[in-house]
């Protein structure tokens, strides 16, 4: 399947009969060679495909379309796909990522950096679920604290040994649910205590499954 702007006879000899050509309207125009003057002089069947340069994903309204990249091979939506999403801001250990509209995420794993400022005080890592209006639906907490002036590094994901001491000093790893949230949906990650909320250093990368809904 193919489209091309400026030569729609095809891929070339020896292969046409088994390509079908859209034009920029996505109708089919061709249909093998030996049947291209039929084609080209009769009524063009609407098969839906179509390449869009801006915007190669299918939209609210294509249902049963075809969507073609620049090479001219088909694209599929297979559903969930893989993001990372990241915030890596310096002074700030209270963040939050908003699921976008008409999006779906399930979280895999965050990775938390935590370098805690001199300022006196235990911290105390949280991950927050909230609904789109902001109220609380979930919270995962760390088994234990960290002190001031020290790095230490947590991760959160369903099938992890659930830790109750660092390991190797400084690992730490938490049980956190497989959530789907819809769009709107808010995950905060913060030091619950806000010890020293614009001066600890926290560093976030969160790997979810997302789709278009």
């Amino acid at each position: 399947m193919a489209y091309g702007s400026t030569n729609k006879d095809g891929p070339g000899a020896g292969g046409d009969a088994y390509w079908l050509l859209l034009d920029t309207s996505g109708r089919q125009i061709i249909v093998g060679a030996a049947a291209e003057d039929a084609a080209a002089a009769g009524s063009p069947v609407l098969v839906g495909g179509r390449y869009d340069s801006t915007n190669r994903d299918l939209d609210d309204g294509d249902a049963g379309a075809i969507a073609l990249d620049a090479d001219a091979r088909v694209l599929t939506n297979s559903g969930w796909t893989p993001s990372l999403q990241s915030d890596t801001d310096l002074n700030d250990s209270d963040k939050s990522f908003t699921v976008p509209a008409s999006t779906e995420w399930r979280i895999q794993s965050i990775w938390i950096e935590m370098t805690t400022s001199a300022d006196a005080g235990d911290r105390h890592m949280e991950v927050q679920i909230q609904e789109a209006g902001t109220d609380v639906i979930a919270e995962v907490k760390v088994a234990l604290v960290q002190a001031a002036s020290l790095t230490r590094y947590y991760l959160f994901a369903p099938h992890v040994t659930e830790l109750a001491a660092f390991r190797d000093t400084d690992i730490l790893s938490t049980i956190f649910p497989d959530f789907t949230l819809p769009a709107g949906y808010i995950i905060r990650i913060w030091d619950n205590k806000a010890i020293a909320a614009g001066a600890d250093d926290m560093i976030l990368h969160m790997m979810i499954l997302a789709r278009t809904v």
